[in-house]
C-alpha cells in the first residue's frame, strides 16, 4: 500500500508521540540536542520507537527534529550521519515488531529566522533542508513529516527542498495558538491553501495546544483545503512539580477520549507531540478503534493568499490593483531604476486603502536586472503589505524569482496560450503552487470574437490540467482591445466573460486597454468596469484611485 492510499482508506492513521520527553526519561540532559542519542545511545532511541509501534503508531518519526546544519554543526556533527543512524534505528524498531510501520523523516524549524523578519536567506534555508532531506531518502525514509514550523516561508522551503531532491512524499504542520496564526502572524488556512498548491499529501497543526483547544483550529484547516488532516496536540499544558520535574495536565485516557472526534471532523493522521507518551497513543488507538474518517465537504472557490490573508473569488467580485508597473509611470520607472522599494511600498499601502483586495507586481524597465528587481519588490511588499499578489512579467526568470519568495499562495499573470508560453510557464505555475492565468492571446494576436476567445480558452485549460494544475487554479483573462481601434472588441470580450462564467471558469479582466487612446479614459472604464462586474468577472484589474471607477463596481451592487 503506498502512502497515498493508506491516507484515503476511511480509517485513521497513528503517529506517535513525543521523542524528547521520552528521551528525557532515558538519560538525554537538560540542554543536549536529542539527535546526538542517535549516536550515543541509538538502544535509547530505538526503544522508544518500538514502544510507540506496540501502542499502535502506524507511523514513527525518526529523532531528526533538528537535525540541519544549523544545530548539528557547532556539535561538530555531520547532517548526515545523524540522519542516516536516525533512519535505520527506526528501521529496526520497525522489524523488532513485526509491523508494517511508515518511517517519517522528521524535519523541524532551523532556528533562525527567514529575511526580511531575519538574516537567512530563502536560499540558505533551502540548502539546509535540502542535505536533511537527501539523506534521509538516501538512508530509506518512506516519506517526510516537517512540523511545528511558524514560518510560511520556512515551511515553503522545506517542502520544496523535499520535493526537488527527493521522491519523498510529504506531510506537514504548523504550530499555531488559539488565534488560529502562528507566532509570525500565518493563518492557519493559509498553511493549507499553499502547501497543498505546493503538492503535499496531507497538512494540520501540532504542538502548542492540548486536543481539546485544537478543534477551531482544525474547523478552520478544513475549510482551506481537501487534503487529509494531520492532528498532533500536546498532553494539555505542562505542569511543574515541587520536585522540579516538569508533567503535563492531560492524561492518556483523557487524551484518547478527547482525540476521537476529530475522525468525524474528517482528521485523518492522529498523533500527540509534547508530553505525550506511549500510553497516550495506546488509548488513542483504542478510542479511534473501529472509528472511520468522516468524508468532507470538497473546498469551494479559487484561494490566493499570502501568510496572513487569504482571498477567494468566486463570491464577488474581486479587485486588483495595477500601480506596481514601471510602464506609462514615470514614478515606477524611477523606483525601479534606483532600487528604491519604499516608494513601491508605498503604492502598494496606498491601493489597499483605496480598496484592492490583491496586487498585480511588474518591474520590467529596460536595462535593468529584473530578476533581482522582481524578487526584491515581491519580499518588500510582503513585508509591508498582507494582500496576495500577481506575479507578472513577460521574462519567465523573473517570474519564477517571484514566485519562489513569494510566502503564500500567489497567481502567474499571465501567460498567451502558444505552445512556447505554456511549455516554459506552466512548469513554473505547478512547481511553485501558484494559481494562472491565461490569456486568450495568441500567434495571430487577439481574437476577434467571443467564440475564438472561448476557443483559446478551452485551448488553455486543456493544457494547463495536462501539467496538473487544478481547474479551480486556472483563471482566464478575455482581453480586450481599445474601444477606440475596435468598438466591437469590448462587447465580444463581455460575451466570453458571461459564457465561462456560464461554465464555471474563473475569470479575470484588465479594464484599462478598453480606453487607451482616449483623451478622458475615466468614463468608459467606469462603465466597462460595471458590465465586467453584471457579466460574471471574478476579478477586475484597475487604478482604485480612481473613484469613478470604483463608484462604478460598488454600484454594481456586486462586489
Amino acid at each position: 500500500m503506498d502512502l497515498q492510499t493508506l491516507l484515503h482508506s476511511g480509517r485513521p492513521v497513528l503517529l506517535d508521540g513525543a521523542m524528547g520527553t521520552m528521551l528525557q526519561n532515558k538519560g538525554l540532559a537538560a540542554g543536549q540536542a536529542p539527535e546526538t542519542m542517535n549516536l550515543n545511545n541509538g538502544d535509547a532511541v530505538q526503544e522508544v520507537h518500538e514502544a510507540y509501534l506496540k501502542a499502535g503508531s502506524d507511523m514513527v518519526l525518526t529523532n531528526t527534529f533538528g537535525a540541519n546544519a544549523c544545530k548539528m554543526s557547532p556539535l561538530g556533527l555531520s547532517v548526515q550521519e545523524v540522519v542516516e543512524r536516525a533512519v535505520k534505528l527506526a528501521q529496526q524498531a520497525r522489524d523488532a515488531s513485526g509491523k508494517d510501520a511508515w518511517i517519517g523523516l522528521d524535519m523541524g524549524p532551523t532556528g533562525q529566522m527567514l529575511y526580511p523578519m531575519g538574516t537567512l536567506s530563502f536560499e540558505e534555508a533551502y540548502a539546509l533542508y535540502r542535505e536533511q532531506a537527501i539523506a534521509g531518502a538516501a538512508a530509506g525514509a518512506d516519506f517526510a513529516h516537517i512540523e511545528t514550523m511558524s514560518d510560511l516561508l520556512e515551511l515553503k522551503a522545506a517542502v520544496l527542498a523535499v520535493r526537488e531532491n527527493t521522491s519523498l512524499p510529504v506531510m506537514c504542520t504548523m504550530t499555531v495558538d488559539k488565534s488560529l496564526r502562528t507566532f509570525t502572524g500565518c493563518h492557519i488556512g493559509c498553511m493549507a491553501a499553499a502547501m497543498e498548491a505546493l503538492g503535499v499529501v496531507a497538512v494540520g497543526v501540532n504542538c502548542s495546544l492540548g486536543p481539546q483547544d485544537l478543534v477551531p483550529v482544525v474547523r478552520e484547516l478544513a475549510r482551506y483545503t481537501d487534503l487529509p488532516l494531520i492532528v498532533k496536540p500536546n498532553a494539555g499544558l505542562p505542569v511543574l512539580l515541587e520536585n522540579g520535574e516538569t508533567t503535563f495536565d492531560v492524561t492518556p485516557e483523557q487524551f484518547g477520549e478527547w482525540m476521537a472526534p476529530y475522525c468525524a471532523m474528517g482528521a485523518v493522521v492522529l498523533g500527540g507531540c509534547c508530553g505525550t507518551s506511549p500510553d497516550h497513543i495506546r488509548c488513542l488507538a483504542d478510542s479511534v478503534r473501529g472509528l472511520a474518517v468522516a468524508q468532507r465537504e470538497p473546498v469551494r472557490g479559487l484561494t490566493v493568499c499570502t501568510a496572513s490573508k487569504a482571498v477567494t473569488l468566486g463570491d464577488g467580485v474581486k479587485l486588483v490593483g495595477q500601480r506596481i508597473n514601471p510602464s506609462g509611470n514615470a514614478m515606477m520607472t524611477q523606483a525601479v531604476c534606483t532600487g528604491d522599494f519604499d516608494t513601491i511600498v508605498e503604492l502598494a499601502i496606498d491601493q489597499l486603502s483605496d480598496g484592492a483586495d490583491m496586487l498585480d507586481v511588474n518591474v520590467f524597465v529596460d536595462g535593468v536586472d529584473e530578476v533581482a528587481a522582481m524578487r526584491e519588490a515581491v519580499a518588500a511588499v510582503q513585508a509591508a503589505c498582507h494582500a496576495p499578489l500577481l506575479i507578472d512579467s513577460m521574462d519567465p526568470a523573473a517570474l519564477e524569482a517571484g514566485l519562489r519568495v513569494y510566502s503564500g499562495k500567489p497567481v502567474l499573470n499571465s501567460v498567451p496560450v502558444t505552445q512556447k508560453a505554456m511549455e516554459t510557464l506552466l512548469p513554473l505555475a505547478k512547481r511553485y503552487g501558484a494559481a494562472v492565468v491565461g490569456m486568450t492571446l495568441s500567434e495571430a494576436g487577439i481574437p476577434r470574437t467571443a467564440q475564438e476567445r472561448l476557443a483559446l480558452a478551452q485551448r488553455f485549460i486543456d493544457t494547463a490540467l495536462s501539467y496538473g494544475i487544478p481547474r479551480r487554479d486556472i483563471l482566464i483573462d478575455c482581453v480586450t482591445q481599445a474601444h477606440s481601434m475596435d468598438p466591437d472588441s469590448a462587447w465580444q470580450t463581455l460575451q466570453a466573460v458571461q459564457a465561462l462564467h456560464a461554465q464555471g471558469v474563473y475569470t479575470i479582466l484588465g479594464i484599462g486597454n478598453v480606453s487607451y487612446g482616449q483623451r478622458d479614459r475615466a468614463p468608459l472604464e467606469a462603465m466597462y468596469a460595471n458590465l465586467c462586474v453584471h457579466a460574471g468577472a471574478d476579478a477586475i484589474i484597475l487604478n482604485p484611485a480612481s473613484a469613478s471607477v470604483m463608484d462604478a463596481v460598488e454600484a454594481s451592487g456586486l462586489a
